[in-house]
């Protein structure tokens, strides 16, 4: 499904397989019907890609919940302008790909954490948060290559196992110190 350029005001359950793909980060926006504490892309499928768009610059909902073991979900080149509470959340038994994408964004509402990772073998690739940061509790999960910054708290919380850091670079956050955030 190609989106054109313009605002789109929606909240989608995504059931089967599926490719979304917006016009650029700079011409297709998304957002959800109001300020809400719901996501405006839930799935619960294999094989799907949700690309090129800009979401949130309006409302302060959460954008991604992918769930019920859903495997090979891509998310990439997405632009989330407000960071509400987990805005993307990764649950246990699922396998994802966030790439190329900015997550916060300077002067819009960010709280709470970007990413929440509850699921094992997710790729997290190339990425920029700004004043959110990554929960992690799955195992064999690759972070790689993130920029991290303006966080007041962690700016990567790991608990699982076999996770792999890699060239993750955090910047203007608190120093890292034993169980005081970093």
């Amino acid at each position: 499904i190609d989106v054109g350029h313009g605002n789109f005001e929606l909240q989608v359950y995504v059931s089967r397989e599926v490719t979304i793909r917006g016009s650029g980060i700079d011409s297709t926006f998304i957002n959800c019907y109001g300020n809400t504490s719901n996501y405006a892309f839930t799935t619960n499928t294999n094989n799907v890609v949700l690309s090129d768009f800009t979401i949130n610059d309006v409302t302060n909902c959460r954008s991604f919940y992918v769930q019920n073991g859903a495997q090979d979900v891509e998310i990439k080149n997405i632009k989330m302008h407000n960071v509400y509470s987990e805005t993307i959340y990764l649950e246990s038994g699922t396998k994802t790909t966030l790439k190329n994408s900015i997550i916060g964004v300077q002067g819009a509402s960010i709280s709470s954490n970007g990413l929440y990772i509850g699921g094992s073998e997710n790729i997290i690739d190339n990425n920029v948060f700004y004043g959110n940061s990554i929960v992690i509790y799955g195992s064999n999960n690759q972070i790689k290559n993130n920029e991290i910054s303006h966080t007041s708290d962690w700016s990567i919380y790991l608990s699982g196992s076999n996770n792999l850091l890699s060239g993750n670079t955090v910047s203007d956050s608190p120093e890292n110190k034993d169980d005081e955030g970093g």
